[in-house]
């Protein structure tokens, strides 16, 4: 046990910590009912801790508390979110992000993402951004149910197709990455708990030029304790097959919301 709290960063985990006392101060009763119950539309609060680590070692984590505002409809469903993200225990960054998905049909959603930030890092500060957009296409029984709060796209039961794309682009508007990535996907929802679990191919374009293509994977967990309070998990592992990108990459990110 010492061992591993020497390889944790401490600031992991006091962040963690405290994510988890927000967790277990959540109302405990849950609802029966067969369908998950829906994060109330309106103004909330976001708390969310991500990492990533390789064979090489942990990178720094980031922390993000943000306060937020959604409104879910029919057709179109639309958030945005605010607040400091602290990377490591040196840096804070300023951010935004805007999501947006529409529904034209029962089985069939486009969604989008835009997150743009501002780096406070020294000498290299200023503006970056980071956006996504995609389809899903239902192959399963249930309706295409987007959550703008979890930043996940899925299909409320059976089988489903994704294909996304996603772009980063540093200070300067310098391009940093590219990628591609048509999936395969199988969710499954019985209240409070949802789970969406993802895989396929992801076709990476550095802004070097140089690209490869790795493999993707993706497990969501959200689980509805009412319509104030959600938690979620989110697990994505790659797998590269370049020489020099050759190796597991795991990313995790966790948080709770709280609507009011």
């Amino acid at each position: 046990m010492a061992s591993l709290q020497r390889r944790v960063p401490r600031t992991l985990r006091w962040r963690c910590a405290l994510i988890v006392g927000l967790a277990l101060a959540a109302p405990t009763g849950l609802r029966a009912e067969e369908s998950e119950p829906a994060l109330r539309p309106g103004f909330f609060v976001n708390a969310e801790q991500s990492g990533a680590w390789t064979g090489l070692g942990i990178d720094p984590t980031w922390t993000t508390p943000r306060l937020g505002y959604r409104q879910p409809g029919d057709t179109l469903d639309w958030s945005v979110q605010l607040g400091p993200r602290f990377v490591g225990a040196e840096r804070t960054d300023w951010t935004a992000k805007l999501e947006m998905a529409w529904r034209p049909a029962g089985a069939l959603e486009l969604y989008g993402e835009w997150e743009p930030a501002i780096s406070t890092a020294r000498g290299d500060s200023g503006l970056y951004q980071e956006a996504k957009a995609g389809v899903v296409i239902n192959l399963g029984s249930g309706p295409v149910n987007f959550d703008d709060v979890q930043d996940f796209a899925s299909v409320a039961r059976g089988l489903y197709l994704k294909v996304e794309q996603q772009g980063a682009w540093g200070v300067g508007g310098r391009q940093e990455l590219v990628s591609a990535s048509p999936r395969l996907g199988w969710a499954f929802e019985k209240a409070p708990v949802s789970l969406a679990v993802e895989a396929g191919p992801g076709f990476l374009f550095s802004g070097s030029g140089d690209q490869r293509t790795d493999l993707l994977g993706k497990v969501d967990l959200g689980i509805s304790l009412s319509d104030r309070w959600e938690l979620y998990l989110e697990y994505e592992p790659s797998v590269g097959f370049v020489a020099e990108e050759r190796g597991w990459v795991h990313r995790l990110k966790g948080g709770v919301v709280f609507a009011f």
